[in-house]
């Protein structure tokens, strides 16, 4: 265990100092900080980041004013693109000597739970890779529970959906309420915005959620089983009929109110991929195209892997894509990739715009095909992305 100590002053009633934690403590530790004063003053942690050299973003937190015994963590999701963290620490002035004994239960969808117990030693710093924890690819609430004071945060890193980078960061609520309301939503496009909610209570919990938009509610009703989690997509089938026909910006931001039979824990987290071309998102295919599935001959397995990750792609971006074979002269099959949006019963009197690229790479160069065509192949999809987001 190493603690430093940091003295700083503030000259006058109403300034504001900034530490730089990295040059305080130096680089590559892990660290958890305790702030304390002759006087009241606020604090925020403010952190800035590139996770793994490609995540780039930041988070701020306020800290809590005292330690506690019971933290609920509503939001958490381990499945690609996302880490997702637990930092515990046990101050020994509110813990004691021997520090504390936390019980860690994981709560996933549809009623399956797993418990932990977690030893915490005094003025010790401890994280936890919940993606080790509890595997890939859960939707899980955390429940964390002891008989001393202790405190918790649960930052999460993201690439969402392989077009939106960063990281956010939770102190969790203190007990499960009956009633919950949240300000921020939008279903604008480029904002994906959900409720997370957590029922600790053994008894299942009927929920109503008030969709609040200008001047317009709409309710949805849902059930959370006893010890489990439900997560809830905020999108157009929740709007009321007139949001659904107008682009006015006040019908499309909402507040949340939440009403449930049993206590409940919410979390409102917003993903914001955005409706602008990205050249990251663009690149990341190049790389995936040509990095990681290589020459893309047409006829070949090659070719037929990549026709695969292209629809699956457009498939996450809300498309229906259809791959179709088309016989090769040598009796092989080659294969097109072709989604459409909006379908049309009749184009008679309607300009359709058809954006394509191909996919496959020459034959005999022995080129992983990054400007053959993945590049074109990157364009699209990225554009794809752009206009399923408006």
């Amino acid at each position: 265990m190493l603690r430093k100590v940091e003295s700083a002053s503030l000259r006058t009633s109403t300034s504001l100092r900034t530490l730089f934690v990295n040059q305080a403590v130096g680089g590559g530790r892990d660290v958890g900080a305790r702030v304390e004063a002759d006087k009241e003053i606020c604090a925020e942690r403010v952190m800035y980041f590139r996770y793994h050299g490609r995540w780039p973003g930041g988070h701020a937190s306020s800290g809590l004013g005292l330690p506690r015994k019971t933290f609920l963590f509503p939001e958490g999701y381990t499945g690609n693109g996302f880490e997702e963290w637990l930092t515990l620490y046990a101050p020994r002035e509110t813990s004691g000597p021997d520090g504390a004994i936390v019980s860690l239960n994981c709560l996933f969808e549809g009623g399956e739970e797993r418990a932990f117990e977690v030893r915490l030693e005094p003025d010790r710093r401890y994280t936890l890779n919940v993606n080790q924890l509890v595997g890939e690819g859960r939707n899980v609430s955390l429940e964390l529970v002891s008989d001393e004071p202790f405190l918790a945060e649960r930052p999460m890193y993201f690439n969402y959906a392989g077009v939106c980078r960063g990281g956010h960061v939770s102190k969790g609520v203190a007990e499960a309420e009956s009633r919950w309301w949240l300000a921020e939503g939008t279903t604008r496009g480029g904002f994906h915005t959900y409720l997370c909610l957590m029922n600790p209570d053994h008894r299942d919990a009927e929920v109503e959620v008030d969709y609040v938009f200008g001047g317009e509610t709409s309710t949805g009703f849902y059930v959370v089983p006893g010890r489990s989690r439900l997560t809830v997509r905020v999108q157009g089938p929740l709007l009321p009929s007139s949001a659904r026909r107008t682009a006015q910006s006040d019908l499309l931001d909402v507040s949340f109110e939440i009403r449930s039979s049993v206590p409940i824990a919410a979390e409102r987290p917003v993903y914001h991929p955005g409706s602008s071309f990205e050249v990251a998102n663009a690149m990341d295919h190049i790389w995936n195209l040509s990095v990681n599935l290589g020459q893309r001959v047409e006829g070949t397995a090659g070719e037929a892997s990549a026709a695969e990750y292209i629809a699956g792609v457009l498939r996450g971006y809300g498309y229906s894509p259809a791959i179709q074979e088309v016989p090769l002269p040598n009796g092989g099959i080659t294969r097109n990739v072709i989604a459409e949006t909006n379908p049309l019963v009749s184009s008679d009197s309607v300009k359709v715009l058809f954006v394509g690229g191909h996919y496959d790479t020459k034959a005999g160069t022995g080129s992983p095909g990054a400007n053959d065509n993945a590049s074109g192949t990157a364009v699209v999809l990225e554009l794809a992305r752009c206009f399923a987001e408006m």
